[in-house]
């Protein structure tokens, strides 16, 4: 199945090619041409469509997505304008790129940036307020520690919260954190390191 160019619509509009019908669950987690670990198809193997991309990504470029904007819904549109901006530029030929996981999620990356950007032109930073907890009591811990780690990510500097949720969250190597951020390993590395000391403080000072 492809996605014709009529299926693209404003962000509030999504295309019924990439939304999952109503009241069904999203389609598991497989891994259709890697998740997010780039695999080199085999000769004569047709290139992903984009909406084999869309299914396959989109739940975890959402988490991604959620962990930079400390707001799902808000990660949703933010993975819902990169895919459309994606088929606006490429088309049907997405698949065809090097490693369209990887370009994805840097479509991901640049769209959380603008939302922060958004966010500190209209008004000064707030943490966002815990939603009520909601039983059982797993999920009520859950939630809590969710919502703790998501403040104390905001109180980081935007390069040390990208780092640490590709790193950690994602399980990139420094090297594909690098190419994704458009900086130095080096700089991957040491930013790492006080980004984890910071992290580690403000959740013990929040305990």
């Amino acid at each position: 199945m492809t996605i014709q160019e009529s299926h693209v619509r404003g962000r509030h509009e999504p295309s019924p090619a990439f939304a999952a019908p109503s009241g069904e669950a999203a389609p598991p987690r497989r891994r259709v041409f890697g998740l997010f670990r780039r695999r080199t198809r085999e000769v004569g193997e047709p290139p992903p469509t984009m909406t084999q991309l869309y299914h396959a990504h989109r739940m975890r470029l959402v988490r991604l997505a959620t962990l930079l904007v400390d707001d799902q819904e808000t990660a949703e549109d933010v993975v819902q304008e990169a895919f459309t901006a994606a088929f606006r530029r490429h088309g049907a030929r997405l698949g065809e790129l090097d490693d369209p996981p990887a370009y994805l999620r840097r479509c991901v990356v640049n769209g959380a940036r603008s939302v922060l950007r958004r966010r500190r032109t209209a008004r000064a930073w707030v943490p966002p307020v815990a939603p009520p907890v909601a039983s059982p009591e797993d999920d009520a811990l859950r939630a809590e520690r969710d919502r703790r780690l998501r403040h104390a990510l905001g109180l980081l500097t935007r390069r040390q919260r990208e780092v640490l949720v590709l790193r950690y969250w994602e399980n990139l190597s420094e090297v594909e954190i690098a190419g994704t951020l458009g900086i130095p390993s080096g700089t991957v590395k040491s930013t790492a390191s006080r980004g984890l000391t910071a992290l580690h403080k403000l959740l013990e000072d929040d305990a």
